[in-house]
């Protein structure tokens, strides 16, 4: 048997067995015919009928390939508006809008200003062909160089537009509103933002005048309730008029009363006797090298230096009986020092204004009854037995054992 005879013997067994089994001979296994475009343009027309010299919007817009193995790069220079020619139409003016990326794809866009300047009417004119190159950039890993294709071209869709006529020929259906191009989303965005921020720019100027009217609000309560001059401490005022009469003794001793001792010494028993009678006694913020005048004494402020105060009292040995007669039998070291300021105030008293002169041993018994008194003010109104009086006003307002 010829080798010629023996091969078509074979591929006669072949067709044969083929046949048997029911599968076709020459069938290709099937494959998905997937074709991907490396790049997609369409035209949009904001108009569906122009007239000559009739401004009118045209939008290209195009789809590129753009993934981690393979991108698309076209040749966008030709599309430029200060390049860009569609005669019979005249470019009037032009704008490109910001590329938008998708997982895979990037889309660009221009949006241009046309005029029709021919002389074709009532028909449809399509705007001219366009040519874009372009080059496929393919990578096998994300780290590897890309290999670059050569030069392809893409024609444009053609685009009629309709010259004197509501819809061109090649319309379907009658056209719907255009949606808005990407410049267009670009703005509304911008406008947004603009919005956004006046509108939080706003909300913040309202809560700074809203904090600042309250704080102003609190502290004009504030100091409609304080007082100008916030009180000197009792303790403070005591220990300042106790001082003064140890310096009016130290005087004493080395050259006999004085007038100007005497009245000294009347100030500040005075002082003393307004704590035990009203309570209250007259400041007044003063400067630094302020001179006090007759009845008043200088307290400074140890934490402040140049503060000074002047203070002054008008309790006098009447106010002082009259204060003893209310509150006999109520405390009996109040009641001892009312006794002694009573006495130290009548003596001082008439030796500044009475007509008779006082001897000097009774001006002595006055003022060591003045002293006396004044270190009995300081222990009473010192700081322990400050915080003592006010823990008993609180357990006096408690119910049960504690009131008293």
């Amino acid at each position: 048997m010829t080798t010629t005879t023996r091969s078509g013997f074979i591929v006669l067994l072949g067709l044969v067995a083929a046949a048997a089994s029911g599968r076709p001979v020459f069938a290709q296994p099937d494959v998905e015919d997937v074709s991907v475009r490396p790049i997609e343009c369409w035209w949009r027309t904001a108009a569906s009928a122009v007239r000559v010299g009739q401004l009118f919007d045209v939008v290209l817009t195009c789809a590129t390939l753009d993934t981690a193995s393979t991108t698309v790069v076209p040749d966008r220079s030709r599309l430029d508006p200060s390049v860009l020619q569609l005669s019979p139409f005249e470019v009037v003016s032009g704008a490109e809008a910001d590329d938008l990326q998708t997982t895979a794809r990037r889309f660009f866009q221009y949006q241009y200003t046309l005029r029709y300047i021919g002389e074709d009417f009532g028909r449809d004119v399509p705007l001219p062909p366009l040519t874009l190159n372009y080059r496929v950039q393919s990578r096998v890993d994300a780290d590897d160089a890309a290999i670059e294709s050569r030069d392809r071209e893409y024609i444009l869709p053609s685009q009629l537009v309709r010259i004197l006529s509501l819809v061109p020929a090649s319309a379907g259906d009658i056209r719907d509103r255009a949606p808005d191009t990407f410049l267009g989303i670009q703005d509304r965005r911008f406008n947004a933002r603009l919005l956004q921020i006046g509108g939080w720019t706003a909300f913040g100027l309202a809560i700074a005048v809203l904090v600042r009217a309250t704080a102003r609000t609190v502290g004009q309560r504030r100091r409609r309730d304080r007082p100008a001059i916030r009180p000197l401490p009792a303790a403070r005022v005591l220990a300042r008029a106790d001082t003064v009469l140890a310096d009016v003794s130290r005087s004493r001793r080395d050259g006999g009363w004085s007038p100007d001792l005497v009245t000294r010494a009347l100030a500040a028993l005075r002082l003393v006797a307004a704590y035990d009678t009203s309570g209250r006694i007259a400041e007044t913020r003063v400067g630094r090298g302020h001179r006090p005048a007759e009845g008043q004494l200088l307290v400074g402020t140890p934490l402040v230096p140049g503060r000074t105060t002047v203070v002054s009292g008008s309790a006098t040995a009447a106010a002082i009986e009259r204060e003893r007669q209310q509150s006999s039998g109520v405390n009996g070291s109040r009641q001892g020092r009312l006794a002694d300021l009573q006495a130290a105030l009548s003596a001082l008293e008439s030796a500044a204004y009475g007509r008779r002169p006082v001897q000097d041993g009774d001006l002595d018994e006055a003022l060591e009854s003045g002293r006396r008194a004044a270190a009995s003010a300081r222990r009473a109104h010192g700081w322990a037995a400050t915080q003592l009086a006010a823990l008993r006003r609180i357990l006096s307002k408690l119910p049960g054992p504690w009131a008293r």
